[in-house]
């Protein structure tokens, strides 16, 4: 059975992402920078001044070690496993069957010209599960999914956007089906934007499209 027939009159609804182009450190990479850095102060006090009592050098060595653990235990131990968002989430995309709405602009579908989707990203989707994160595999925020579309009158739009799921995309399965009615994109697009595997599905898909 084909995802969206029980829901075709649904709109597909998500938070809008909006990427930034400055590069963020995460709590792993700080505690390796500021460690090396307390590291590097330590080790030259350490040999400037070589006349200081033992009790300070013990001391000194011991902060020293302090700061080779703390981010290897960071490393190993931080649960907060998802991927850092570089930007963020502002706004709502609402895309209904036969139109898209963001930012207070709406464009029936009459207007497309043409589209193209990226959704094959999601919320806690695993995106790195190597080595020592196999217990703790990176988990990724969901934003690497757009929509790019051109209207006939020449505008271009691009649309970031994050999938709280697997499964949220069928959300997005009434308006392609709308594009391909519409002759914007098509059929065998349309089957693998809809993830459609069996005959079935394909079939029920083509009987839609012919009513």
């Amino acid at each position: 059975m084909v995802p969206f027939l029980f829901f075709y009159n649904m709109n597909f609804e998500a938070q809008i992402f909006i990427p930034s182009f400055k590069i963020k450190i995460g709590p792993r990479t700080k505690s390796w920078i500021v460690s090396c850095l307390v590291i590097l102060f330590l080790s030259l006090i350490l040999h400037t001044f070589k006349n200081m009592s033992d009790g300070i050098r013990i001391t000194l060595c011991i902060l020293v070690c302090i700061c080779l653990i703390t981010p290897i235990f960071l490393s190993l131990f931080y649960f907060d496993t998802h991927e850092l968002l570089n930007g963020e989430l502002k706004g709502n995309l609402v895309i209904g069957k036969d139109f898209i709405s963001f930012d207070g602009v709406k464009t029936e579908i009459q207007l497309i010209k043409n589209v193209h989707f990226n959704i094959y990203d999601y919320y806690e989707k695993i995106i790195n599960s190597r080595s020592l994160q196999f217990y703790f595999p990176t988990l990724s925020q969901g934003v690497d999914n757009s929509i790019r579309f051109t209207t006939t009158n020449g505008k271009f739009y691009t649309v970031f956007f994050r999938l709280n799921s697997k499964y949220h995309r069928n959300d997005l399965n009434p308006f392609i089906t709308e594009l391909i009615k519409h002759r914007i994109i098509l059929l065998n697009e349309g089957i693998e934007l809809m993830q459609l595997k069996t005959k079935e599905e394909i079939e029920e898909l083509r009987n839609i499209i012919l009513q």
